[in-house]
């Protein structure tokens, strides 16, 4: 149990295998670390959990009632669901998550009265191979922002059953069975427009969005787990710019060209 602002910082060769429960209302941090089987991160309601350049490999859900924040971490053959969304916030920036039944599951998110912030915050991640990439619950009452994800080759990329006021934006959705589900009704998202979409099985909702483009991506390696887009890409400086979203990280600017690309890396 860890109640109190802390620093855990990982060596090569070290491994977390057991269960951490996180009760600190300060800070606390978690970076560098290998992160494997019997592995359980608990963050209790009012904690902070950041984790940074991490990889969990075959650990069990991540569940979150406080606040996860997490930056160029690897979530790779995750049992169950990588991150369990318990009513708590989850922000996720340059991170993979490789193969398994869901990436995130936000089975409860209860509105908070005068909180209009995103339950799930989301911006410049890939997700391949998945059941269903992202799953927001029926028992889920408060907006999603998905902007400049890549879906490749999930079952399915998105399932809404739950929460109003959702972003979609400046997403790849390719080689999926079905884009999104539960997205037939508009009046649920505040934003959902320029999708770029290629080769799903069905577009189905997404078809007739605003500015929808149908382009091969053109990756880079996606079998060894590299989604930036090489040279030609269309998908390249091209997506509309959304303002002061930080695409780059460390790097100097938002991202790199005339405009951001489309999906979840930015090409260099």
């Amino acid at each position: 149990e860890i109640d109190e602002e802390v620093r855990i910082a990982g060596s090569p060769g070290v491994t977390l295998g057991r269960e951490l429960v996180i009760k600190s209302t300060g800070q606390v941090r978690i970076s560098g670390m290998a992160i494997g089987p019997g592995a359980r991160l608990n963050i209790l309601a009012g904690a902070k959990l950041d984790i940074t350049d991490c990889e969990f490999r075959g650990a069990e859900p991540v569940r979150v009632e406080g606040q996860l924040k997490a930056r160029r971490t690897v979530f790779r053959d995750c049992q169950d669901a990588c991150i369990s969304g318990q009513g708590g916030d989850v922000h996720i920036e340059q991170s993979s998550f490789v193969g398994g039944a869901v990436g995130i599951d936000l089975a409860t998110c209860p509105l908070i009265p005068l909180q209009t912030s995103p339950v799930l915050d989301l911006a410049g991640n890939t997700f391949v191979g998945f059941a269903t990439a992202i799953q927001v619950g029926l028992s889920c009452e408060r907006p999603t922002n998905i902007v400049h994800q890549t879906f490749y080759r999930n079952t399915v990329a998105i399932s809404y059953e739950g929460g109003q006021q959702h972003v979609l934006q400046n997403n790849i959705f390719s080689e999926q069975t079905v884009p999104v589900f539960g997205c037939e009704d508009p009046s649920l998202f505040l934003v959902r427009s320029n999708h770029a979409l290629h080769a799903n099985t069905i577009a189905g909702c997404l078809s007739g969005d605003p500015g929808v483009i149908y382009f091969a991506p053109r990756f880079a390696a996606p079998s060894a787990g590299d989604f930036r887009l090489i040279y030609g890409s269309p998908l390249i400086d091209a997506a509309p710019a959304i303002t002061a979203l930080d695409l780059n990280g460390p790097a100097p600017d938002l991202f790199f060209g005339t405009g951001p690309d489309y999906g979840g890396r930015e090409t260099y």
